[in-house]
């Protein structure tokens, strides 16, 4: 098989897998690398109709990755005053997916802000982005246990949860929390406690058998000096 061929099957491959994101900046990002290799096919082989095509098409993804990065994003963190039908219907319509990376949550369970619960709405330009619900811990005092930090598919790029932990830490501190242990039940969510600062807890590994990362605890520990940050 000639080389030049084998370029056209990647770029045909990345192309698809490009239109298999569910965020758009990964959309974007991996549709311009497939574009681009696509046009560089186009001119290899003298088919200078499809490296036209996908030239403009590698124009259109930067305008649009340009323009996403200049649009400015509002965060805010909204307390759950209480469980009702809003929060009942999210949880219904996210099931399937809530339930893969934390197959041990009840919504039973979530304490409302107003009754000293860490239950909070997440939103992205005032539309729910996810739901981040925790409980205290009785045994160790400033600490709290994550139920469940989840944020929809099309949002899932970290900064939701940058903005929840880094931006907004010292929400956690004035509520007298310290530090947050999550567990992961998936290498995915294990790979997202570590890239958003949690650390693994020592000793709190998986049992034997269980895939890399699976049923693993994560720590956070919640900055002294900690302060809630603007809203963007």
């Amino acid at each position: 098989m000639d080389w030049r061929e084998i370029l056209g099957y990647v770029a045909s491959v990345l192309t698809a897998a490009s239109l298999m994101m569910t965020s758009h900046v990964r959309l974007r990002v991996l549709n311009l690398v497939g574009s681009a290799v696509f046009a560089t096919y186009g001119l290899l082989i003298g088919a200078y109709p499809v490296a036209a095509l996908n030239l403009f098409i590698v124009g259109v993804n930067v305008f649009f990755l340009l323009r996403i990065a200049r649009t400015k994003t509002l965060f805010t963190l909204l307390p759950m005053p209480a469980r009702d039908a809003y929060f009942d219907r999210f949880l219904a319509v996210h099931a399937k997916d809530i339930a893969a990376f934390f197959p041990s949550f009840r919504p039973d369970g979530v304490v409302a802000a107003e009754a000293g619960g860490l239950s909070l709405y997440l939103l992205r330009n005032a539309v729910t982005a996810g739901v981040f619900a925790a409980h205290r811990d009785p045994g160790e005092p400033g600490t709290a246990v994550v139920d469940l930090d989840y944020v929809t598919p099309e949002f899932r790029d970290y900064r939701t949860a940058r903005f929840l932990f880094e931006e907004q830490a010292g929400f956690f501190r004035e509520a007298g929390i310290r530090r947050l242990v999550a567990e992961a039940h998936v290498p995915a969510h294990a790979k997202y406690l570590a890239r958003v600062g949690f650390r693994p807890l020592a000793g709190a590994q998986g049992a034997a058998g269980a895939p890399a990362g699976a049923h693993s605890r994560f720590v956070l520990e919640i900055p002294a000096d900690a302060t809630v940050g603007g809203a963007s």
